[in-house]
Parts: C-alpha cells; structure tokens; sequence
C-alpha cells in the first residue's frame, strides 16, 4: 500500500455520505453484491478465516495482524482471497450493475490522467492503470507490439506481500498473482506467467 491523499479524501468523502465506516462501505457498496465473501479490511477477519498465508521476507514471516492503518485503507490494506479477486475482475471485465450503473462502470476504466509514459498509451482512471496496446515477450525474448489490446490493472504490496491483477477485457482474459513474498527472487516475479498467458491468449 502507499500514502494518496485523494484515495483517503474519496474514501472520507464515502463515509460521510454513507455514514459508515469506509470498510463498511466496501462492504455493502462492492464485495457483498459482488459476491466476495473472503474479503476485509479487519486483520481479525483474516485471522478468524483461519485459512491466510503469512508474508515472507529476508526469512522473517509476519502475521497479517502485524498490518492495518484505518486512515489508508481507501489506498489498500484490503485482505482478499484468489476466488475473490476473480470476481473483481469480472466486475472489472463485464462490470455489475448492482455495484456500478454502465455509465458510471464505463467512465470507471476511462482515462482521467495520461502518465507520459508506453508512448503515451499508458493512463490512470479511477484507481486503476489503463494502456492501450501491450507488449509481450514472444518466445525467444524479443517483445512483441500488439496495437488495439486494452490493458486494465493494478498491482500492489505490503510488507512480505505483493499482488498483481492484469485483464485484457475485450479478450474475456485476467491474470492474478498473489505472492506471500517480496524478496526479488525468481519465485516472486509477477509477470514470467502473466506473459506466457497473455502471449497464448492474444
């Protein structure tokens, strides 16, 4: 997770007009009508689910209780299970009109600030990363360009952890790794498989 204040400021924006706390929000707003019952804000919850990995790193393990800062859980701290970010990623692919109305899902994955950066086919919407074409490493090594395949993803960490969430949407194709590890080592590279798939699947 990492400090954004226009994460916290939406996320204080939310409580206040639900007049619930933000991890309630979520709750109410998202999981649940999504049908992600494995997925919390609350270390307790994890701990409960007794069913959770511990994070690695450098030979130190730390518990998922070891991490929770309420303030920035609009920017991450959130705690889910692989079938659960599944569902997320339908949602991101097809959308849900019981979370978003077309409308509001199509203007959620529109770009809203170009990042200078994939030749300018890069871009932010709201909380996810957006680019226009992607490039893949074809089977001796040499990238590939593949022009009109739109990307939407997202990855993220905390000590000992680190996620990485790719869809292809007008491909019906998404790719999730969850990695209770954050040393750079081979065993906890995010994108040797994603390529492979994503090459197979393009």
């Amino acid at each position: 997770s990492y400090s954004n204040p226009h994460f916290m400021l939406a996320g204080l924006v939310a409580e206040q007009v639900a007049g619930m706390p933000y991890r309630e929000v979520m709750r109410h707003r998202v999981f649940r009508p999504l049908g992600m019952t494995r997925t919390t804000f609350l270390p307790a919850d994890v701990l409960a689910d007794n069913d959770f990995a511990f994070g690695v790193r450098g030979g130190q393990t730390a518990s998922p209780d070891a991490f929770d800062d309420a303030i920035e859980r609009p920017a991450g701290y959130a705690w889910s299970s692989s079938d659960d970010m599944a569902k997320l990623m339908l949602f991101v692919t097809q959308g849900n009109r019981a979370v978003l109305s077309d409308r509001m899902w199509r203007t959620l994955e529109s770009p809203k600030v170009i990042t200078k950066e994939f030749l300018d086919r890069a871009s932010y919407a709201y909380g996810l990363a957006l680019q226009d074409g992607v490039a893949l490493p074809g089977p001796t090594g040499q990238a590939q360009f593949y022009d009109g395949v739109k990307m939407i993803w997202h990855d993220g960490g905390i000590v000992g952890f680190k996620s990485q969430m790719i869809t292809l949407p007008r491909l019906g194709f998404g790719y999730l790794t969850l990695v209770n590890g954050d040393t750079p080592v081979p065993a906890t590279n995010l994108t040797n498989c994603y390529f492979t798939a994503a090459r197979e699947t393009v």
